[in-house]
């Protein structure tokens, strides 16, 4: 009948009409129905009440109040546990939980309390003051109050707000990343890492020690890993068609463009302003491009160390100039200079050899116990030599002293010698020498 009452030593239970199964120890309640315990609540349509083990199935507009938190939805079960939070439940259809901490939205969601495990599906939202996750599918793991671990599938994507000094105003920028599966992993209240699957995206701010705002990182690779320090990036590790574009933030960084690059694998030392690239290894900025297998870049300086673990070679170009290629290349990206270990080049029919170039100016190059010789052999039949080469790409090459080798006999010398360096016949950039 209408407004029934029902209650013991610490439930209260108000109701429209209200059916008791004996044998099966349960009511059946139509409403609108209410349960009052204590500070708890419990308030919708219908309901089903095992009172022997304090569980039940609740129906229709369901707002549920335990402890500190807060679900909605339009269908609940409830299991009385001896847990953390004293309860497990499902919760299906439009359905919210609400935490001091953070806030989820799910069509399904499954908590267990003795595990302390979350399943979530469906259009699930995850949103707290600084972190957020979206997905079809997310698996929490909770440590009583606090979130432990979370993985994320289908269509997977996480954010992270942070704060930095942008012209002397302290602005919100937000840390976006996205793939096939995310792994999630907290330490107390704070992101600790993580690892992205299959088609990793990220987009992420780069701030400095003091929290200015360095520049904008976008990257892509099959995997990502992403370790924090309390809520900065500290390191990121990128493996498989690693590719990204660095923004900086304007007069923050001697860049002043955009700096374009790719690799096999890339790991970014954040906190020592490093930055590591391996296997097929592609840097482009301005009009100057780094090719090479192994590249180390150290942002602090802005030099970029060029090198091999085998008998591959580096090489570098600039717009309307002849790249230079070597073993190994230390080249300053500000200042455009750079020094190239066991170089060559081809000027017309006659090459040119060195143990080192140094590229003082954008058409100057010292070259250091270098020779010149129009033998194409591997082992030239003769050459001329000289401790010291200056190259004005384009006009000439000074050589002094200058001597002249057959079959690797000094036959005569010369102090002072200009070899021709102009364009026109056939010409290729610095090779590989044998």
């Amino acid at each position: 009948n209408k407004q029934v009452i029902i209650y013991n030593d610490t439930i209260s239970i108000y109701t429209n009409q209200a059916k008791q199964y004996v044998d099966n120890k349960e009511l059946h309640l139509l409403g609108p129905v209410t349960m009052i315990n204590g500070k708890d609540s419990l308030m919708c349509q219908n309901m089903i009440f095992w009172y022997d083990i304090d569980s039940l199935h609740a129906f229709g507009n369901v707002n549920f109040k335990f402890k500190n938190n807060y679900v909605q939805t339009d269908s609940l079960i409830y299991l009385k546990t001896n847990g953390f939070r004293g309860y497990s439940f499902t919760a299906k259809n439009n359905s919210k939980f609400f935490d001091p901490k953070y806030v989820i939205n799910a069509e399904l969601m499954s908590y267990n309390d003795y595990s302390q495990n979350m399943i979530l599906n469906n259009q699930v939202v995850f949103k707290s003051e600084k972190q957020g996750a979206k997905g079809n599918y997310i698996n929490v793991e909770f440590k009583d109050s606090l979130i432990k671990n979370m993985i994320i599938k289908d269509d997977a994507y996480m954010y992270n707000n942070h704060y930095a000094t942008v012209n002397d105003n302290y602005q919100l920028f937000k840390d976006e990343i996205n793939g096939g599966i995310i792994k999630a992993n907290f330490k107390n209240e704070f992101l600790n890492n993580i690892d992205i699957y299959g088609m990793a995206e990220s987009k992420y701010y780069i701030v400095n020690d003091t929290s200015l705002l360095m520049g904008l990182n976008e990257a892509t690779g099959d995997t990502m890993n992403f370790r924090y320090n309390l809520e900065s990036i500290e390191n990121i590790y990128i493996k498989g068609d690693a590719r990204g574009v660095f923004v900086p933030e304007k007069g923050q960084t001697k860049l002043d463009s955009s700096l374009i690059y790719q690799a096999h694998s890339i790991n970014y030392d954040i906190k020592n302003e490093m930055t590591f690239l391996e296997d097929d290894v592609n840097i482009k900025y301005q009009t100057t491009e780094l090719i090479s297998n192994i590249v180390d870049v150290n942002w602090i300086n802005n030099m970029l160390y060029a090198y091999s673990h085998d008998s591959s070679y580096a090489k570098i170009s600039s717009q309307n100039q002849k790249p230079m290629i070597g073993q190994n290349l230390e080249f300053d990206l500000i200042n455009k200079r750079g020094i190239i270990s066991l170089g060559e080049t081809k000027v017309r029919d006659g090459i040119y050899k060195s143990n080192i170039i140094y590229r003082e100016e954008p058409n100057i190059y010292h070259m250091n116990k270098s020779i010149y010789t129009t033998c194409d052999h591997e082992h030239p039949h003769y050459y001329f030599k000289s401790p010291k080469m200056k190259m004005i790409q384009g006009e000439r090459i000074i050589a002094k002293p200058l001597f002249l080798y057959i079959f690797d006999i000094p036959v005569m010398g010369l102090p002072f010698a200009i070899l021709p360096s102009t364009s026109g016949g056939r010409q290729s950039g610095w090779l590989m020498p044998s």
